[in-house]
């Protein structure tokens, strides 16, 4: 059986679906819903094909990859997002500026399997030579703070002049 830390549940379901999840605590008791296995996972397309986002995968790589990150090379993960595609995540505090700047935001690699769906296990971000493939998916966070901003993956990937962008995953 695997042990949940209730608040970082919390802090992933608020993200991604809006709100505290089932049977969850909170500062004004116990939030509504009645399963916590009945969450929907993440759906996204890469190459116009489906991708899905297990909250449990979701769960796993935001609380395994290092934190704050090695935002500085761009060739290592995590590493700063710059959010080009002008993203809005859920989580208002990885959209809002603090003192006028955009907060940092990490991205980290969230790996699939052969049917294209999210798996619990962790990039290896140590590796560099051969740098191994980190596929299409990565986890978003603001570096400061660690909140989750959300899941994403990029638009194509993968094929010969590819293009570039991300699309939150919903």
């Amino acid at each position: 059986m695997v042990a949940i830390n209730y608040s970082v549940l919390f802090t992933i379901q608020s993200v991604l679906f809006g709100g505290p999840g089932a049977n969850v605590e909170t500062d004004t008791g116990i939030s509504s819903l009645a399963n916590p296995g009945t969450y929907a996972d993440l759906k996204c397309t890469v190459n116009d094909k489906p991708v899905t986002i297990g909250t449990d995968a979701v769960n796993y790589v935001h609380h395994h990859f290092p934190h704050p990150g090695n935002d500085d090379d761009p060739r290592r993960y995590p590493h700063q997002f710059f959010n080009k595609d002008e993203i809005t995540w859920s989580n208002e505090r990885c959209n809002k500026p603090e003192g006028g700047e955009q907060p940092v935001l990490l991205e980290f690699p969230i790996l699939l399997d052969k049917s294209q769906k999210a798996i619990q296990e962790l990039y290896n971000y140590k590796q560099l030579k051969p740098r191994p493939e980190p596929g299409p998916c990565r986890i978003v966070t603001r570096k400061k703070g660690d909140d989750l901003c959300g899941v994403m993956c990029h638009i194509e990937y993968g094929k010969k002049d590819a293009k570039p962008g991300f699309k939150r995953c919903t």
